[in-house]
C-alpha cells in the first residue's frame, strides 16, 4: 500500500489572549500515480463565507483582529474564537481505493507550555456534488464513500474513504476555531471546548498532516 502525505504546519498565536496567527506555511510534496491524480488547495473564510478569489499557503487565524470575544449580535461569547477559519480541498481524481486522513498535535505555548484546549480546534468534512453539499450518495444513486464527522483536531482522524472503485470526488474540509455549538449542528464537533478568556498569552503552534493512502 502506497502512502503520500501531505504535512501542514498550523500556527497560532495569542497575544495578551487578543489575536491568533500562523507563520509557518503548509508544504506540500507528494508523488502521485496517474491512476489516482488528486490537488489539495487552501481557501480563507470568514463568518463561514469562503473567499474563492484567495488560495493560501498557511493557515493565519486571527492576524487582521478576526480573534474575538463577541458574537455578530454584539453579545460577549464567553470565549475566545477565530472569525477566520480554512478550507482545504481535496480533488480526488478516480482510480484505485483511496482514504483521507489527518493527524494533529496538541497546540502548545511556546514560552508557557501551555496547551489550548484541544476540543477548541477542529475540523468537519464536506462532500460537494452538484455545486451544493450533500452526503454522499444522497443523490448519486447509491453510495460512493464514506465521510467522517465532524472532530477536534488533535490526533488522528479519518477524512474520508472512497469506494471500493476509488470514484473521484471533491471533498472540503473545513478548520475553525468556533464560539460554541448549536445545538444538533453537525458543523461542530462532539466533546467541544471554548478557548477561555483566561488563556495564558502565548504564542501557540502544532502540525496538521494530511495522509492520502491508496
Amino acid at each position: 500500500m502506497l502512502k503520500k502525505l501531505f504535512l501542514g504546519v498550523v500556527s497560532i498565536l495569542i497575544w495578551a489572549g487578543l489575536s491568533f496567527a500562523a507563520d509557518v506555511p503548509i508544504n506540500v510534496s507528494a508523488t502521485v500515480p496517474e491512476s489516482a491524480a488528486y490537488t489539495m488547495v487552501i481557501h480563507p473564510t470568514y463568518d463561514g463565507s469562503e473567499d474563492w478569489d484567495t488560495e493560501v499557503s498557511e493557515m493565519i487565524f486571527g492576524d487582521n483582529g478576526e480573534l474575538t470575544n463577541l458574537l455578530a449580535n454584539g453579545d460577549n461569547a464567553g470565549c475566545w474564537y477565530s472569525r477566520k477559519g480554512f478550507m482545504v480541498i481535496f480533488y480526488m481524481g478516480s482510480g484505485a481505493p483511496y482514504s483521507i486522513a489527518q493527524t494533529g498535535t496538541y497546540l502548545v505555548g511556546q514560552n508557557t507550555g501551555s496547551t489550548i484546549p484541544k476540543e477548541a480546534f477542529g475540523f468537519t468534512p464536506v462532500y460537494v456534488c452538484d455545486a451544493q453539499y450533500c452526503d454522499p450518495g444522497n443523490d448519486l444513486g447509491g453510495p460512493r464513500g464514506t465521510l467522517a464527522d465532524a472532530s477536534y483536531a488533535q490526533g488522528y482522524h479519518a477524512i474520508y474513504q472512497s469506494d471500493a472503485a476509488g470514484t473521484g470526488e471533491t471533498i472540503r474540509v473545513y478548520y475553525s476555531i468556533p464560539p460554541y455549538p448549536a445545538q444538533g449542528d453537525p458543523d461542530w464537533w462532539a466533546g467541544w471546548q471554548p478557548i477561555p478568556l483566561t488563556q495564558d498569552a502565548d504564542t501557540y503552534t502544532g502540525t496538521v498532516t494530511f495522509t492520502v493512502t491508496q
